[in-house]
């Protein structure tokens, strides 16, 4: 076309959790759809899009939309995808230089280390809400956050969910 054209990405460097935190119209946001195996308008609960959706709300503390299936606490619902995150999230606050470089070379390349480290807090933050506050966590769940407590202790999901309250981010607009 002959011109030049600026592309925003305001949303960039924020993660699920941190977009819900700060969004000004957090009730409609029940009306939006993130997952990926349903017809518009119903939420499995177990795709990799409800899974992060779920966890983002519950790390920031803002009510989402009802879910079919709910992998954190039903032992019948199926667990993959919310384990494979919690698993890569866990690499990623433990042993980041330890992982795979195919695991993190997108990463590095992009220079997203520390939004990748935020996520990966948002996601614990997000069950260790569930377990502070006494709510059913499946147990291979509750074992991977109790390890990750013993390795990093309560502080930094603590820290995650107060800067999550706080609402301490902006789009970079």
């Amino acid at each position: 076309m002959g011109r030049e054209i600026d592309i925003l990405l305001p949303f960039e460097d924020l993660t699920k959790a941190e977009v819900m935190a700060i969004s000004p119209e957090k009730d409609g946001l029940k009306a939006t759809h993130s997952c990926i195996s349903q017809r518009f308008g119903r939420h499995d609960g177990t795709c990799y899009g409800c899974v992060i959706r779920r966890l983002g709300g519950l790390a920031s503390g803002v009510e989402d939309v009802k879910y079919d299936r709910n992998p954190i606490e039903d032992e019948s619902a199926s667990v993959g995808n919310l384990f494979s995150l919690l698993t890569y999230c866990y690499d990623i606050l433990t042993n980041y230089q330890g992982m795979e470089s195919y695991e993190i070379e997108t990463v590095e390349a992009y220079r997203k280390r520390d939004l990748f480290h935020r996520f990966a807090l948002d996601n614990f933050a997000a069950i260790h809400r569930l377990v502070s506050g006494g709510h059913k966590v499946q147990s291979s769940i509750l074992r991977m956050h109790a390890s990750l407590i013993a390795r990093i202790g309560t502080g930094p999901l603590e820290t995650r969910i107060d800067e999550l309250t706080r609402g301490a981010f902006a789009p970079a607009f």
